[in-house]
């Protein structure tokens, strides 16, 4: 029971000792970050993006599902939207 006890004492010693190092050790933790900015800054990368991630979309779902779908034998109805 006493060495249950002191394993214990050790295990929490080297995890708060190690998670206050980690704290302590990480820079940027304590730096002031504008948020407003920085939000605004992903939301313009993220409308140039869009696009492109389209384009990307559209040519998976020509490639991939379109033979899929042809191979299961679903309607022409349903897959006539990647005949384009």
């Amino acid at each position: 029971m006493v060495i249950d006890r002191l394993q214990l004492f050790i295990f929490l010693a080297v995890t708060i000792g190690g998670t206050i190092g980690i704290l302590i050790d990480a820079p940027h933790i304590f730096e002031f970050i504008d948020q407003e900015a920085r939000i605004a800054e992903i939301n313009l990368t993220n409308t140039t993006n869009t696009s492109s991630s389209l384009v990307v979309y559209v040519v998976v779902a020509r490639v991939v599902v379109g033979p899929i779908a042809e191979i299961v034998g679903t309607s022409s109805h349903s897959s006539s939207y990647l005949r384009a």
